[in-house]
């Protein structure tokens, strides 16, 4: 039985900001990288995947409120690991 590959990736960067709440201050650069590897079968009917966001565990602020005091860290700032399983029923 033939399998078909998947991959994907991507990689987002922010660069340095200023947080203008209050006191905020200037928040770090940083950059994020995600990446997926699925096999089907030849018409895609049965699909599996395996997933990692933020690969590089890269933890990173996206609002400074009180000049590094209270700050606020996005829930995908820790690596996730997954697997996806598909199938179509048509």
């Amino acid at each position: 039985m033939p399998m078909v590959a998947y991959l994907r990736t991507s990689y987002s960067y922010t660069g340095d900001q200023f947080s203008d709440l209050g006191e905020g201050g200037p928040i770090d650069q940083y950059g994020i990288w995600n990446a997926s590897f699925g096999l089907s079968d030849e018409d895609d009917k049965y699909r599996v995947t395996f997933t990692v966001r933020n690969i590089l565990d890269k933890s990173y602020v996206s609002l400074n409120t009180s000049n590094g005091q209270r700050l606020l860290i996005p829930r995908d700032a820790d690596r996730y690991v997954g697997v996806n399983l598909r199938i179509r029923l048509d």
